[in-house]
């Protein structure tokens, strides 16, 4: 998948239409799961129901240290991982989380674990989750969790 400029200018906030995923848009009332923010870049993919992002992740913290996994260095790749992602996004179409900032990110090289709108959606709520459990960033207006 590659990232081309598209010929139109997308809007600021625009529907996307999604076959992997039941995805919301911004605005709706009901979102159980929460908007997820690094950086103070909101995670433009919204899952449309409860899928359980904060418990899947501390259970996997659990598991990790429970093996002998270092939480700094959980932490520490967490961190690269959203950098790479908030950047591209926040850099690839003049700050707009456009169809073609999210394909930007989902053909960045160098991060292989995005490799579609889901696997985005997934990385960045379960990273976000994962720095705030390992304390690695506070729940403000700039990162975090918003209900």
């Amino acid at each position: 998948m590659s990232c081309t400029k598209p010929k139109f200018q997308p809007m600021k906030m625009p529907t996307m239409n999604h076959t992997e995923h039941d995805f919301i848009r911004f605005g709706e009332e009901n979102i159980p799961e929460g908007y997820s923010y690094y950086k103070g870049t909101c995670c433009p993919l919204v899952p449309g129901g409860v899928c359980g992002f904060k418990q899947s992740t501390q259970k996997s913290i659990d598991e990790a240290i429970a093996h002998g996994k270092n939480p700094i260095k959980i932490g520490n790749l967490a961190i690269i991982e959203m950098d790479l992602m908030e950047e591209t996004l926040r850099l690839a179409d003049d700050g707009l989380a456009s169809p073609y900032a999210i394909q930007c990110v989902i053909a960045n090289p160098l991060i292989p674990a995005v490799s579609s709108t889901r696997t985005f959606m997934l990385h960045w709520y379960l990273n976000v989750h994962a720095l705030l459990i390992l304390n690695r960033i506070s729940n403000d207006d700039m990162s975090g969790m918003m209900y």
